[in-house]
């Protein structure tokens, strides 16, 4: 058995002074010290290993170097090492999948108990449906009352797949063919799908208030054939369940899941944006308010939903550029404005003077008015807008570093460099990554994001 030594590194005994892998005359028995502006490849992580059976893939590659280098470290009890940057990198992409697949277990383990559940309290021995079908948006007189027992999912999907096939004479039609929805009969509205066992428990509960309601019923089969029976398009099978009110207003139950979620997202969006001196939302920058318009808060939400962004940091389109903000003034009182769309350069230019040589009244501060240039959307080029706020692209380790000195943070960032290399990522597409992606190169805490996020704006 070897001591380990915390003047080397524990996974692959590269010196932490010389950064060499030969034989050297450096004192290992000391503990390194971090650097302020290490050089590339040359940055140290101190490291405490805890024991934590969550972390399976991680603890394994910390017991390969114990195997490999014969160390005489207990795996039950916590004790301290020290890696270089390649190691660290490696050790924290271990220790994000581990995190990641504890999530996905969780949530399958949690789909199969609600399954189970599903069929436990379903409560009833037999269901009683009206079918139809139509085709091509028009109905036709196929039709039949099914009596559907047990009451399963797979048994009620295998019944009413069994009753498309014969009433349209093709075998080899099967549910994948076909979408299964569901809505009150000779009633107006959106209906409700039907596509797992989670939907499958919501339509048992309408089924039983309207058995209960004395109600009858019905389902409507919707599909596209061809004149030799073959599927030409995807089927649509509505299943009509419980008698709603006729309404002309949007209600929840009429959106889909996109739809609510898309919502949801917007309403919070409006609740974190919510602005004082303007009705609508505004993402404020610089003293710049960018009002929220429905247009933009609708992108924003997509992009939310697509994982691009988050709800701190807006999506990186042209309509989302801060020249687009509404200037404001340190005290909040006074608001500059811009010049109207039908209005030439020549005239904003003119404007400043004019209104700089009104004599306000003497107790009315002077308005501070700022002229832009008219604004036409779709601009040609954009992107020259925000050329007087770049800056010169900084080198990851610029970057890295600077957030370090900015948050008076030990080398927290700076221990992502190599990360970044590896993947061959610069400074101006940090903004586009995406939590998974962070999570990738080891930048698991949100603080950590919001923090690169926001700084590589700039860029």
């Amino acid at each position: 058995m070897n001591k380990y030594l915390p003047g080397i590194c524990f996974a692959c005994q590269k010196c932490l002074f010389c950064f060499n892998f030969s034989p050297c005359n450096c004192n290992k028995n000391i503990k390194p010290t971090r650097v302020s502006k290490p050089e590339r490849g040359q940055q140290i992580y101190f490291r405490v290993y805890t024991p934590n059976e969550n972390l399976p893939t991680a603890n394994y590659f910390l017991s390969s170097a114990e195997t490999k280098f014969q160390y005489n470290n207990n795996f039950n009890e916590p004790f301290s090492f020290t890696f270089c940057s390649t190691c660290n990198s490696k050790y924290q992409r271990l220790k994000t999948k581990d995190k990641i697949s504890k999530k996905k277990m969780k949530s399958k383990a949690a789909v199969d108990v609600e399954s189970l559940e599903l069929f436990e309290e379903c409560g009833i021995d037999e269901i009683k449906l009206h079918v139809s079908i139509e085709k091509k948006g028009k109905k036709t007189s196929t039709s039949k009352a099914l009596i559907i027992k047990p009451v399963e999912y797979i048994n009620v999907m295998e019944k009413i797949n069994a009753f498309v096939q014969k009433a349209l004479q093709n075998e080899n039609i099967k549910p994948a063919d076909y979408s299964i929805s569901y809505k009150a009969m000779n009633s107006r509205g959106l209906s409700s799908e039907l596509e797992d066992e989670l939907d499958f428990k919501e339509f048992i509960e309408d089924y039983k208030k309207v058995t209960t309601a004395n109600k009858k019923m019905g389902m409507m089969n919707s599909d596209d054939v061809e004149s030799d029976g073959s599927v030409s398009e995807k089927e649509k099978v509505i299943t009509h369940t419980k008698k709603k009110k006729k309404s002309r207003v949007i209600r929840d139950d009429d959106l889909s899941k996109e739809e609510r979620t898309q919502a949801e997202i917007i309403s919070v969006l409006c609740e974190k944006y919510k602005c004082n001196l303007h009705t609508t939302p505004c993402y404020i920058q610089d003293n710049r308010h960018l009002q929220l318009n429905p247009a933009r808060l609708q992108l924003w939400a997509r992009e939310i939903m697509n994982k691009g962004t988050t709800e701190d940091v807006p999506p990186t389109y042209p309509t989302f550029s801060a020249t687009l903000g509404v200037l404001v003034s340190n005290n909040n009182t006074q608001i500059s404005t811009t010049a109207p769309a039908t209005a030439s350069t020549t005239t904003s230019a003119t404007a400043v003077p004019a209104a700089a040589s009104a004599v306000p009244p003497a107790n009315t501060p002077t308005p501070i008015i700022i002229q832009m240039p008219p604004f036409q959307y779709p601009y040609p080029s954009f992107n020259q807008l925000d050329t007087s706020t770049n800056h010169k692209l900084p080198s990851i380790h610029e970057f890295l570093f600077s957030l370090d000195q900015k948050y008076n943070c030990n080398g927290e960032y700076s221990q992502f460099e190599n990360a970044f290399l590896e993947e061959a990522i610069t400074v101006n597409v940090i903004k586009d990554l995406s939590d998974e992606q962070m999570k990738t190169l080891g930048i698991v805490k949100i603080g950590w994001q919001k923090n690169i996020r926001q700084e590589a704006q700039k860029y």
